[in-house]
């Protein structure tokens, strides 16, 4: 099936608000369920259930992702980062190194592809060493290229995306006086310009399988003016455009890496390798908030490894029976491995 690659293109003072729990912390990435809700919403606006509801059965999604946009005069190159694989590696024996091994979040696209070819059946883990610099470049302790992607003017430990503490005042619902002052982290975009035309831009994307039908496209394009994530009435995670194009992912294989938060079916759960629960709920919002709390649930984490073939599941969390709420969680994955069958 053809893999449309999704970039979200951020203004120049971009922020986002990816909710964890408490307002003073944020989220590493958002979420295949929190994509899908936002499309959705958007697209029945637009379309009407009726009209919109097999764009939404057929629909499977990554999560959103991080990529840099790296310019050098008049030429051009996108970096996208995909999740660390959720498995075990070759541990160094030092333990400032392996604290550098833990701390690593993001591995780029070839990274990752060199990363899973290493896997190894008999001992469960990546025989590849991530720490290697004749393989692998830190941009920063978060962040990994291979390297045939470095970049030799880029200074070290460069920071592209930063949290923003912001003081806000929490207002009674009941007489509208102030309560009290708190802070609420947010998400800033770090747009970086050098000499010679040389510049990195921070941007999001997401894998979508199958065809931008003309509802989609209609629905991306209000999409990135409603934005995604927390805060969206004061113009927090809009976008500025957004551009797609095709995308190489491969589809072959005993094994995947997850690259969606993914619901496993009943038969499925013997597939499972090494991976990490989420638990998900929150409120139910059906053009315009409800007031009450969805069904709560567990999604396996991206990054996680499962055995193919490997579906996953939408499930049904409307605590109200005349509302529908889908809670997506099917699998979009890179598929690796021996191909023709499972070990």
């Amino acid at each position: 099936m053809a893999v449309q690659l999704v970039k979200l293109l951020p203004s120049r003072h971009f922020r986002i608000r990816i909710g964890e729990g408490r307002m003073d912390r944020i989220g590493n990435m958002v979420h295949a369920d929190t994509l899908f809700s936002a499309l959705v919403n958007i697209g029945i606006k637009l379309y009407g259930e009726d009209l919109f509801i097999p764009v939404i059965d057929s629909l499977c999604i990554s999560s959103v992702f991080y990529g840099l946009r790296v310019k050098e005069g008049n030429e051009s190159r996108d970096l996208l980062f995909f999740p660390k694989p959720r498995a075990r590696f070759r541990e160094p024996e030092d333990p400032t190194q392996r604290k550098k091994l833990k701390r690593l979040s993001w591995v780029s696209s070839s990274a990752l592809s060199q990363i899973l070819e290493t896997y190894d059946y008999e001992e469960a883990l990546f025989q590849i060493d991530l720490l290697d610099p004749n393989q692998f470049v830190f941009l920063n302790p978060q962040f990994c290229v291979s390297s045939a992607e470095r970049i030799p003017w880029l200074e070290e430990n460069i920071s592209f995306f930063r949290t923003i503490l912001e003081p806000k005042v929490s207002i009674s619902r009941t007489n509208a006086k102030p309560m009290g002052l708190y802070y609420q982290a947010e998400l800033e975009f770090c747009f970086t310009e050098w000499a010679e035309r040389r510049s990195i831009t921070p941007f999001l994307f997401f894998l979508l399988e199958g065809e931008l039908t003309p509802q989609l496209i209609g629905t991306l394009n209000l999409f990135i003016e409603e934005g995604l994530g927390g805060e969206r009435a004061s113009g927090k995670g809009t976008f500025a455009s957004w551009e797609h194009e095709p995308f190489p992912l491969p589809q072959e294989g005993n094994m995947m890496m997850l690259l969606s938060s993914a619901i496993p079916e009943r038969e499925e759960m013997e597939q499972l390798i090494t991976y990490e629960l989420r638990k998900r709920d929150g409120f139910l919002f059906w053009n315009g908030p409800v007031g009450k709390r969805k069904k709560s649930y567990y999604t396996l984490r991206e990054g996680s490894l499962v055995k193919t073939p490997f579906g996953g599941k939408n499930l049904e969390v409307s605590p109200l029976p005349e509302k529908r709420a889908i809670a997506y969680g099917k699998a979009s994955g890179w598929t690796f491995g021996q191909k023709g069958g499972q070990e």
